[in-house]
């Protein structure tokens, strides 16, 4: 339960359905021994809560790619299963196919496929995957601040960006409680970085002019700060303010409050990649030496850069090129 206590946001846990699933696994190796595919052919039961019948059952096959595996391996073990009489599946996976129509009424989605909102709604969908993954892991003990930070940034990054696509008072609440959500973990993740910096550059140091256990007084020192620091974070995670993040980012996930704009193709997605490069751009050849500025610039290249990304998944074409101060290119 403690490892899921951020994902229930102050809710309460009850058991919804039991499933019993049987599983047989194929694995598909190629000359040299290495997994191809792997294939799991699941028998499922599901029923009420309790466990005492089972009201359903369905047979799922699931096929993932192995390290020496293709694309083209997989379409082709798919095209094989839709031949041989399988049909896609409808449900994301076997709870909602076990809740049915009991799933209870939410909001969902209604942006179009091959649309602007389409492919900022997947990309915002993933980043909200990696925060709630990374919720639970870093109450076990997983070191995953970095990754949460980042995903965090991806998103207010996002809603920058394609702030055209999005109503205004419900991206800006977000932006607003990420930044918040941010700077809890970056009090833990710039310690991280000072203990790393301060290492390598004592350990490049002449041993001359290394004086007595400087490393083993640096190293405790910066350990007691970033237990600190964590312990703020752990905090954090408890409050109401972090239950009512995670409920925004379930809402967000779902279904994302969408203008008009959102209706635009999926091509036009460019523009704001385009609009992006242009600004950081600009903020690099103004930024001379101020070291204010050309962080501010920084800030807005890595914004290009996941707005870049965020398109790219789509197998549109961007170019993604800063020009310098005084330079062609970069």
């Amino acid at each position: 339960i403690d490892g899921v206590e951020g994902l229930l946001a102050g809710e309460s846990l009850d058991a919804v359905a039991t499933i019993v699933t049987a599983r047989t696994a194929y694995r598909l190796l190629n000359a040299d021994g290495e997994l191809v595919l792997e294939i799991a052919d699941d028998q499922v039961q599901s029923g009420p809560p309790d466990g005492k019948s089972m009201l359903h059952s369905w047979r799922e096959l699931e096929v993932e790619l192995g390290p020496a595996g293709k694309k083209k391996d997989l379409k082709r073990a798919t095209k094989l299963m839709l031949d041989a009489g399988a049909s896609p599946g409808t449900t994301r996976n076997k709870l909602d196919r076990a809740l049915g129509s009991a799933l209870p009424d939410g909001p969902a989605s209604t942006v179009e496929s091959g649309t602007v909102g389409d492919l900022v709604a997947a990309y915002v969908a993933a980043q909200c995957e990696v925060l709630a993954s990374n919720d639970v892991g870093m109450r076990v003990g997983t070191p995953a601040v970095h990754k949460t930070r980042v995903a965090s940034r991806r998103i207010r990054s996002t809603l920058r960006i394609f702030g055209e696509v999005f109503d205004a008072a419900p991206a800006e609440e977000l932006d607003s409680e990420l930044k918040w959500y941010a700077d809890v973990l970056g009090g833990v993740r710039d310690q991280d970085i000072l203990s790393s910096r301060l290492a390598k550059q004592i350990a490049d140091l002449p041993a001359e002019q290394v004086r007595g256990s400087v490393e083993a007084e640096i190293t405790e020192r910066l350990a007691a700060e970033r237990a600190k620091a964590l312990d703020r974070l752990t905090k954090a995670m408890r409050t109401k303010r972090y239950h009512h993040l995670v409920q925004l980012l379930r809402a967000w996930r779902a279904a994302p409050p969408f203008t008009e704009a959102a209706a635009e193709d999926d091509t036009a997605g460019v523009k704001y990649v385009d609009k992006a490069k242009k600004k950081a751009d600009k903020r690099l050849r103004n930024a001379d030496d101020d070291i204010e500025q050309l962080h501010r610039a920084r800030k807005a290249m890595k914004r290009a850069r996941y707005a870049a990304e965020l398109v790219e998944r789509q197998g549109l074409d961007v170019v993604l090129d800063v020009t310098p101060p005084g330079g062609d290119g970069a």
